[in-house]
Parts: structure tokens; C-alpha cells; sequence
């Protein structure tokens, strides 16, 4: 999922070319009014269930500059009138489309608000999703900063008639609900912020992103083992960046894909370097099942086998897969409420002279082990570019009032939107209450369902909630022991040495396969996995039971062992399969309960299996 994150932020900003507005710049208002809005049932298929209306709100609040622009604001259908109370649900980016998800969030979402008497809304901010105009107009540029968001939503607040919002916000959209709130607190009912950015907004040079990076794996490992503890994850991590240093060198890497229904797969090299390592790690945060695979690979890496970490495995296809996202509305927004390490208005050159002084000014511990070659990260590099960098009025930033109640959902695992974000935000907000979720990446809700959900029921019927709400919450699944070297094979217990490894490594491959699927699909949907050396996987999975059949056809983790058949996940605690051994091996065993029987290169096996992995490698969604 690509929410509000200042990686994909930075890297819009830096790629994409400058864009220059001559209007003016955007200042305080007279309150506007808006109509009450008509609702009637949405005329797509895919928002069966919703009502839909249009908002009309002006390009430039200030009145200034003229022209408008259109907002489509859906309402979740019920029986009976409008409900006296609204939680408005945005989606992050900035430039993600929140009616898109409208499924995912009727699932997450319609029972809480229900119970407690609100309606369930969806907006599309400007120029997202079904608003209008969906490109920004040249020379417009300066009026999307999230200053003109919240001025927007005040609008929806007075078109559905409530006297109070209700926000929730996830990724970057939490910048939108705080700063509503602080703009008109006395017209917020109350917040949820999911997965927050830090109270002035985005970061400059996002290093406590970079910085978070080794923290989550040493917590991975705490919690699940890695090969040779804290310390050979320390030693991994060092030998491979060691190597990335020397320069640039090239890697076997497969990647499979749908096409017209079929599955593809694509065996070619891929360049390593030390900003390939970083973008490797930081994806894990919306896929938590990465987590798993993270040590091991880095372990191979380290020792010369990069294939576990160079593989892609993007095809995914569902109801709640990610949209796409306005990468231009990305690159805008965030540096227009960027605070940039020089005055508004500066000439380019002042701008660049400004973004390295600013990193010079950091310390290279500040971006833990990768130092400042992860600069490419930067936001304020990317912005420097774009001349309304620094908006004067984008964002307000600082502490949300005392007066607004709220939760906190912050992933521990969060590499986009840190810890220190949201520790930060509660320390500055004394009614908002911070709920750490374990073993979760970016965005809790969608990650840490029922805790989080709990938590949200809690702030919308005035109970109070619990900081340890998602206390419990376990990893989506445990790190894998075995990778393409079949030097960490465990030979399994009760057969000859050699039928009791291979039948090691077909229980690596099984749950490699499990694993890689996960990481493609995390909320759902089908998807395709490429095995390290061979073949491919496939499965579909409906949220929120983790049951399915994953397909294999010649999937193979280690050379020489592909595996075809099926491997049938019937429950998060008991899984079975039927699988038949290729390439340098032979036979056919199957997998029931905590057994393992068959023929494995001519010999009977009848394997009692670990308890570990006895029941499925992935044990939920996240």
C-alpha cells in the first residue's frame, strides 16, 4: 500500500520536474458556507452500498484567484435519516484516494461507527480519486497545500450538518485531521491518527525513518531468532553494506507477473548498491510478512547469496490491493507543508546551498548504519527543486488543542511514520492517547485489526483507552530459518540423513512460498510469488481468515529441489499439502497434521514435524 510516505515523497520530488505557479500566495479567509449536500446512491459498481455527492469548494479560500474544484464525499448507506454525528475517513499520501478503499474501510470501519451513532464519510481530497479536476492546473499549485484541505473539510462538515467532525487520518492524512483540528477545534469532535507524521508536519531529511530501519530487525530478532542472534544481525547488516560501498555490481534477480491471466516469470541481474539495501528494507513496513524474510536474506547476502533479496514478486490483484496514487498531489502537497532549511522564496541556488548545509548540520548517526549516502531520502532535497517550497500558512504544526479527545495507532515496526512520531505527537497532545501496536508496520488499523478497532470503539463511546490495547499483537509471521543456502538446513529427525534434509528443505520451500505470498498481498486478494530459484506460487486470500490454497508450480527456494502441488492453509494453526519433489530429487510426500509421510528419493519417510513447523508460517493479516 502506498500511503503518506516521505520515501515516496522524496523520491516524486526528486524525479519529477520543478513546477512553477505565479498566483498568489494563499491567505486567511472569511469562513465560507456551504450548501447542505445531496446524497444519492453512487453510480459506480464498486461503491454499491454508498451515497455520493459532490462539494463544490473554491480554488482559492481567500477568494483571490478564481475557480473551483470538486469534491466527492460518499456516505455509507443505512435505514432511517442522517445520523447526528460523522467520522470523516481520509486516506494519506498525500494524493491517495479514499473512496477506492471504500470496501476495505466499510469492513474496518462501518460496525464501530454504527454502534456508536456515526455516520461512516469518505472524501476525496483535491485532486484525488473521484474529485475534480484530477490533474493540477498549471499555475495552481500553491493552492494544495494541506491548509486548503482543512479549509475544504470545514465545507463537508457544514454540507452533512453536523456540528462536530470526527477524523480519522492514516500516514499523511493524520497531518490533515491534526491540523482541522487545530485550526477548528471547537467544530472537531474528536481524532483517530493512524500511523502519524510528527507535529510540524514532514520531515526535511527523514532521518528517523532510515534511523528506524535496524531498530525493527533487532526487534524481529529479539522476538523470533535470527542466525547468530542480535549480534550476527549487526554483522550481516555491516558485511553487506560493506560490499555495497565498493560500488555498484549486479545480482541474479527473477520477478513474475500476471499477464491476460497467465503467470510470467523474468530471470535477469539487478544493480546493488547502498540505496538498493535501504529501498529493500523500508517496504517491509507496509508488508510485515518482509519482516520474516529480512534476516535470512540479509544472512545469505552477506555470505555471497543475494538472490533471496533481490527477488520481486509485485503481481497482486483484489479489493484491497492499493490504488493507484496522484504522485504529482504527492511532490506538491508535502513540499508546500515542508518547514525547509531556507526563507520562502529563495532562488535555486539558495535552495540547494540550503538542503546540503541542512544535512551537514546532522550528524551521520542520525541515519544509523547507512550514514548520509541515505540522502537520497531527502524531502528537502526533492523540494528545493519547486520554488513554493515552504508555503507560508500550509500547516500550523505544533500541539493539537487539549480540548480535542483522540488515539494514537502507531506500528512498532513503522519505518514511514516512526515511533518517534507518534511519541512525539502525545507528548504534545495530553487528551490524544498513544496505542503501540507490536510487530506491526504502517497502518494499524489495516494491519492490527481487531486492537485497533477495539481502540477506536473505545474514543467514539467516551471510554477511555487503554496505551496497552494492542499489547498482544503477534508478528504476521515468525523470521524464516532456511534460505536459498542449504547450509542452514536442519536435517529432520527419523529417516536417513539425506531423505531427512531434503525434507528439511521442502519445509523451507513450503513456507518460503507462504511467506513471499503474504508479502505480496498483505491485506488480501490473489497473488503471485517467485520462488529464489525456480517457479512460481499462487493463491487467493479473503480477510480476515489467513485460509487458502497456494499453488505451486516448480517453486524451488534451493537449487535442484522445485516442488509442484498444493499446500492447503486451513486455519492460522493447521495446514496441509500434497506436493510432488523434482530436479535432483525424486517422490511424493504429503503434509497432515504433525506428519510428513511419503517417498523422498526412494526412501519411506514418516516424519514427525517440530511444532514450529507444524502449523502455518503465516498466522494473520498485516
Amino acid at each position: 500500500m502506498r500511503r503518506a510516505t516521505i520515501v515516496a515523497i522524496a523520491a516524486a520530488a526528486m524525479t519529477a520536474a520543478p513546477i512553477v505557479s505565479a498566483a498568489p500566495a494563499a491567505s486567511a479567509a472569511p469562513a465560507a458556507s456551504a450548501a447542505p449536500l445531496a446524497f444519492a446512491p453512487c453510480p459506480e459498481r464498486d461503491q454499491a452500498g454508498w451515497e455520493c455527492a459532490t462539494l463544490t469548494a473554491p480554488l482559492d479560500h481567500s477568494g483571490a484567484v478564481p475557480g473551483t474544484v470538486e469534491l466527492r464525499v460518499e456516505r455509507l448507506a443505512h435505514h432511517g435519516p442522517p445520523r447526528a454525528k460523522a467520522l470523516v475517513n481520509l486516506e494519506g499520501g498525500p494524493g491517495g484516494s479514499t473512496t477506492a478503499r471504500s470496501a476495505q474501510t466499510r469492513r474496518l470501519l462501518a460496525a464501530v461507527t454504527a454502534r456508536n451513532g456515526y455516520d461512516l464519510v469518505l472524501v476525496d481530497l483535491r485532486a484525488t480519486g473521484a474529485s475534480r479536476p484530477s490533474k493540477i492546473p498549471l499555475g495552481s499549485s500553491r493552492f494544495y497545500a494541506t491548509a486548503d484541505n482543512v479549509r475544504d473539510l470545514e465545507l463537508v462538515r457544514q454540507g452533512l450538518g453536523v456540528e462536530r467532525l470526527a477524523l480519522m487520518g492514516t500516514s499523511y492524512s493524520t497531518l490533515t485531521a491534526a491540523e482541522y483540528a487545530r485550526a477548528f477545534p471547537e467544530r472537531t469532535d474528536r481524532l483517530v491518527l493512524d500511523s502519524p507524521l510528527a507535529p510540524d508536519g514532514p520531515s526535511a531529511y527523514s532521518a528517523e525513518t532510515v534511523a528506524a530501519a535496524l531498530p525493527a530487525l533487532r526487534d524481529v530478532c529479539r522476538r523470533g531468532g535470527c542466525p547468530g542472534g542480535l549480534r550476527g544481525l549487526d554483522a550481516d547488516v555491516g558485511a553487506v553494506l560493506a560490499r555495497a560501498r565498493k560500488g555498484e555490481f549486479f545480482v541474479p534477480h527473477s520477478a513474475v507477473w500476471f499477464d491476460r491471466g497467465r503467470v510470467r516469470r523474468d530471470d535477469a541481474e539487478m544493480g546493488i548498491d547502498e540505496l538498493t539495501l535501504l529501498r529493500e528494507l523500508l517496504p517491509a513496513d507496509e508488508s510485515s510478512a518482509r519482516f520474516a524474510q529480512l534476516p535470512i536474506a540479509l544472512h545469505d547476502a552477506a555470505r555471497g547469496e543475494w538472490r533471496t533479496l533481490a527477488r520481486r514478486s509485485p503481481a497482486s490483484t483484489g479489493p484491497e490491493t492499493t490504488p493507484p496514487i496522484n504522485s504529482d498531489l504527492t511532490r506538491i502537497t508535502a513540499c508546500l507543508d515542508l518547514r525547509p532549511p531556507w526563507p520562502h522564496g529563495a532562488d535555486l541556488a539558495t535552495r540547494k546551498a540550503g538542503a546540503a548545509s541542512g544535512l551537514a548540520a546532522l550528524p551521520a548517526e542520525a541515519f544509523g548504519p547507512w550514514g548520509k549516502r541515505a540522502a537520497w531520502l531527502m524531502t528537502a532535497a526533492g523540494c528545493a527543486e519547486f520554488p513554493l517550497t515552504g508555503l507560508p500558512g500550509a500547516i500550523r504544526g505544533g500541539a493539537i488543542p487539549p480540548s480535542v479527545p483522540g488515539v494514537i495507532l502507531q506500528g512498532a515496526w513503522d519505518l514511514r511514520t516512526p515511533p518517534a512520531n507518534g511519541r512525539a505527537l502525545a507528548a504534545a497532545w495530553p487528551s490524544g492517547r498513544l496505542v503501540l501496536a507490536p510487530a506491526t508496520g504502517h497502518g494499524v488499523l489495516r494491519a492490527a485489526t481487531a486492537c485497533a478497532t477495539g481502540a477506536i470503539d473505545a474514543l467514539l463511546a467516551g471510554r477511555p483507552v487503554g496505551g496497552d490495547a494492542c499489547a498482544g499483537t503477534r508478528p504476521v509471521a515468525q523470521p524464516l530459518t532456511a534460505g536459498a543456502r542449504p547450509q542452514h538446513l536442519r536435517p529432520l529427525a527419523g529417516a536417513p540423513r539425506r531423505a531427512a534434509r531434503t525434507a528439511a528443505a521442502v519445509l523451507a520451500t513450503v513456507r518460503d512460498a507462504e511467506v513471499e505470498l503474504a508479502v505480496n498481498a498483505p491485506r488480501g486478494g490473489s497473488a503471485v510469488a517467485a520462488g529464489v530459484a525456480d517457479g512460481w506460487a499462487r493463491a487467493r486470500r479473503t480477510p480476515p481468515s489467513p485460509a487458502t490454497t497456494i499453488r505451486l508450480t516448480r517453486y524451488a527456494l534451493q537449487d535442484g529441489l522445485p516442488l509442484d502441488g498444493t499446500v492447503t492453509i486451513r486455519s492460522a494453526t493447521a495446514y496441509g499439502a500434497r506436493l510432488r519433489l523434482g530436479g535432483r530429487h525424486s517422490g511424493r510426500v504429503t503434509i497432515a497434521g504433525r506428519r510428513m509421510r511419503g517417498t523422498i528419493n526412494g526412501v519411506r519417510v514418516d516424519l514427525r514435524l517440530p511444532a514450529a513447523l507444524a502449523r502455518p508460517a503465516v498466522t494473520r493479516f498485516g
